[in-house]
């Protein structure tokens, strides 16, 4: 379950043949003064061991491979990135935690790096830690929001589209059954055999969370044109961001399919852009809050396990980045610890979000027979002033703050906001959620103040603690899009 402790964030930026380094926790009113140390990269190193490791996980899914040597072979390359992406501070901070939720804020040049798979002599990335991707980039979002949450939420399973991936239906029907227990959290519909692209652009933006279980195709000479098969063709990573211009994509977007999240990486120097058409962008360009996908091929009992997994800590209150992590370990744990099956999926987006927050069940309080008559009169006493009390409580509950002087100081910033004096905003709005973290008004004043400064980390973060503070108070209107 969520552990309480605030997420720990890696900012990796790329400059050159230079990457900057800066380690820090996200939490509200963090000190704008941030140390970054630089570290001399030979990218032409890099793109060799990622090649490496691509090439380790596709000998994982041929026929009489034993899998102890292809876990040594990760581990070797997976160490010598860590030796060479890493200078001590950051590899020092990352071993005395032991678990946590790890944000990775990534320049777009550098997401083609297995970061999750980076080894550091005891334990993997993905491994020790809840590891999501937030990703930098030089082009603007379609969507400036991800849409909002309900209080019953709709998922669709896309299940064996093409009508020839036995495995998949069966894997999209089970996750179905399995779940509908939980019917008064979700709706889950189920779509399959003979599924065209027309019915997938109708309907994508009526759910929430999307389920995909089939073939995924790769075009090594036009991006754009990746996407996943259906009947009549594919739904290319440039039909999704054309549907992400009008409004947002489904909040979390699961993509159990081979090679859908795929990356390459080739030296900065290049045209970078034209590896970043991936299913993957093309989602969170379209305001997908959270997209898991493979990176390479995986075997059918092995998908299974996985996404049952995964939904199952989901939909219990654990994190989006817990559940992955827990997924990752049940890999381990069913098909032994020399297989590496469970470095195929990637998580891109806050791995500290809950989804399905529990909250404790109400205690029934029952009498006994006796006490009826004497209790129901002391009832019918006080009916009349509990009335009042409890639209007093209903009525305060709704408001962020107690504290009249947070309402003021609020009013005061938002004035100075939209009179072009940002510097005295910040100020106050800093003040305030400092006070009242659930004050969620004041978080995209902050956020816009900083973007106007050109303190685009700040306004990054504050992004985020708006986000998920909005989601612990179950304040879904703030996330509406």
């Amino acid at each position: 379950m969520d552990t309480g402790n605030p997420p720990l964030v890696l900012d990796i930026l790329h400059q050159g043949n230079v990457i900057f380094l800066g380690i820090h926790e996200l939490i509200p009113c963090a000190s704008t003064v941030r140390n970054y140390s630089q570290k001399k990269i030979d990218f032409s190193l890099i793109e060799k061991l990622c090649q490496e490791i691509i090439a380790t996980l596709d000998r994982a899914t041929q026929p009489g491979i034993y899998h102890q040597n292809l876990d040594q072979s990760l581990r070797k390359s997976g160490q010598l990135l860590w030796d060479h992406l890493f200078n001590k501070s950051i590899k020092l901070r990352l071993q005395e935690l032991s678990r946590g939720d790890l944000i990775l804020s990534l320049d777009e040049e550098l997401a083609g790096i297995p970061w999750e798979l980076l080894y550091d002599g005891s334990d993997f990335l993905g491994l020790r830690f809840n590891v999501g991707r937030l990703i930098r980039t030089k082009r603007q979002p379609f969507v400036s929001r991800c849409r909002g949450y309900a209080e019953r939420l709709k998922m669709l399973i896309l299940a064996n589209p093409t009508s020839d991936l036995e495995a998949a239906y069966q894997e999209g029907l089970h996750i179905k059954n399995k779940f509908f227990r939980h019917h008064k959290k979700i709706h889950i519909d189920f779509k399959s055999n003979h599924i065209d692209t027309l019915f997938v652009k109708k309907n994508l933006r009526d759910y929430d969370l999307v389920h995909f279980a089939g073939h995924c195709e790769y075009d090594n000479q036009n991006y754009k044109n990746t996407g996943w098969l259906f009947t009549d063709g594919r739904l290319t990573v440039g039909d999704i961001l054309e549907l992400g211009q009008s409004g947002p994509l489904p909040t979390l977007v699961f993509s159990n399919a081979c090679e859908s999240a795929k990356i390459y990486f080739s030296a900065p120097d290049y045209n970078y852009q034209k590896n970043t058409h991936s299913l993957a962008s093309a989602f969170l360009f379209s305001a997908t809050r959270h997209y898991i996908g493979l990176i390479w091929k995986v075997e059918d009992r092995v998908s299974l396990v996985f996404a049952e997994t995964f939904y199952l800590y989901l939909f219990n209150g654990h994190s989006v980045g817990s559940s992955l992590r827990q997924a990752r370990l049940e890999l381990l744990k069913k098909f032994g610890d020399k297989t590496i099956y469970w470095s195929n999926y990637l998580l891109y987006g806050d791995p500290s979000f809950i989804i399905f927050r529990q909250y404790p069940r109400k205690n029934r309080i029952v009498f006994c027979q006796k006490e009826r008559p004497r209790l129901k009169k002391i009832f019918s006493m006080g009916f009349a002033g509990g009335v009042v009390l409890a639209l007093i409580i209903m009525g305060l509950r709704f408001l962020p703050s107690l504290n009249p002087s947070a309402y003021w100081n609020y009013l005061r910033a938002r004035t100075l906001f939209f009179q072009g004096k940002n510097m005295q905003a910040v100020k106050l709005i800093e003040g305030i959620v400092k006070k009242e973290p659930f004050f969620l008004a004041a978080y995209p004043i902050l956020a816009d103040a900083y973007s106007r400064q050109g303190k685009l980390e700040e306004a990054l973060h504050t992004y985020i603690l708006y986000s998920r503070n909005s989601e612990r108070s179950r304040n879904f209107k703030h996330l509406a899009s």
